[in-house]
Parts: C-alpha cells; sequence; structure tokens
C-alpha cells in the first residue's frame, strides 16, 4: 500500500467517523498528553519478544457536542518498536513516529468516556540495536519500514475533574509495518496522561 492510499484509507475513516450536520459543537478545548507506551509487532516475532516500554506526548484538541458525542485530536511524538533475546543476544528495534489519532468519542457520565477512531503515524526514526555480551551494534534501518502507518485506536478515559484525565487504549495496525520478508504489523497500549486548559 503507498503513501497515497494509506492517506486516502485515512481520510476516508477519518470522514466516517465525523457526527452528522445536527451536533454543533458546544465545548472546544486543547491540552497537553503525555505517558508511557508499551509497544510490539505482531508477526514473526511471537516467541520471547517483549514489550519496548517508551513515551508518547504532544498537544490535544477535544470537541464536544450536544449530547455525549465528541471528537478528539491530537499530534503525538510516539516512541514504539519491539524488545527480544536470542540466546546471549538481545535485540531492540526503535521506531518513532509521529502519531496522529482522529478519536469519536462518548460520555458515559461525568467522570468515564470511551475513545475509538482511526490514527495515522509518519515514521520519524528507526534503529535496530543489538546487544552482545561483549560489545553493542547500531543500524539504521528506517528504510526497511513503511514510512506511514494506520491503524485503530480503542480506549477509556477517567476524568478527575475539569482539567485533569488518564486513559488506557490499544492501537493496532490495519497494513504491514514493514517491508520484505519479515511482515510486522505495530501494536502498542499507551496510558496517555491529559491536562486540559
Amino acid at each position: 500500500m503507498n503513501q497515497g492510499k494509506c492517506l486516502l484509507l485515512s481520510l476516508m475513516m477519518s470522514a466516517l467517523l465525523i457526527p452528522g450536520p445536527a451536533m454543533h459543537a458546544q465545548d472546544i478545548s486543547i491540552g497537553i498528553s503525555a505517558g508511557p507506551n508499551f509497544a510490539t509487532f505482531h508477526g514473526s516475532l511471537n516467541e520471547l519478544r517483549k514489550f519496548r516500554v517508551g513515551i508518547h506526548g504532544g498537544l490535544t484538541a477535544n470537541i464536544g457536542f450536544s449530547g455525549d458525542w465528541g471528537i478528539r485530536a491530537e499530534i503525538l511524538y510516539s516512541q514504539q518498536g519491539i524488545l527480544w533475546k536470542d540466546g546471549q543476544a538481545q535485540f531492540k528495534i526503535k521506531n518513532d513516529y509521529l502519531s496522529i489519532p482522529f478519536l469519536l468519542t462518548f460520555q458515559f457520565n461525568d467522570r468515564i468516556n470511551v475513545e475509538f477512531g482511526p490514527g495515522i503515524g509518519i515514521l520519524l526514526k528507526s534503529q535496530e540495536i543489538i546487544k552482545y555480551p561483549a560489545y553493542e551494534e547500531v543500524k539504521d534501518t528506517k528504510g526497511q519500514y513503511n514510512q506511514v502507518d494506520i491503524g485503530i485506536y480503542l480506549g477509556v478515559r477517567y476524568s478527575f475533574g475539569d482539567h485533569f484525565s488518564a486513559g488506557l487504549r490499544y492501537y493496532n495496525g490495519l497494513m504491514w509495518a514493514e517491508m520484505g520478508a519479515n511482515r510486522r504489523i505495530n501494536a502498542h497500549f499507551q496510558i496517555p496522561l491529559t491536562w486540559r486548559f
């Protein structure tokens, strides 16, 4: 799937989530969000794999509509990849993305809401780090991965008042993250901590 098709698919998915014209914006706010990532791959590394623990952080915008529906758009720096071992060697793939989730939100009550929607990621950097007992090898692997990734987010968020909230969400890619024979799909959990102005 080339970049043009990926972008078109993302826009089409986003358009499906935009509420109808009868829903008028009632509340608009911006904020900052950051927290840990627990990232891995689906694919050929199913044995002995571990999460790469990283961070994400960036800006959020929330648009609330009449009723309980709203939209959350974010732009985040997100550390992803995987960690695994083979004998005495430890392998770590560090893929860093500029991630843009576009989420439909539903407010159950004053505290709890769920969020669901597509996200697009733009690959910024990719490295494979191989650690042996006596030395370490670092490779630039950006050319092995698709420069754009598209997937789906699903999560829940709890608000501790008007400004601070914490959440848990899962991302699953809808396309191959890696090119070539070792086809892998991105997946990660995030714990976003958000301050809304």
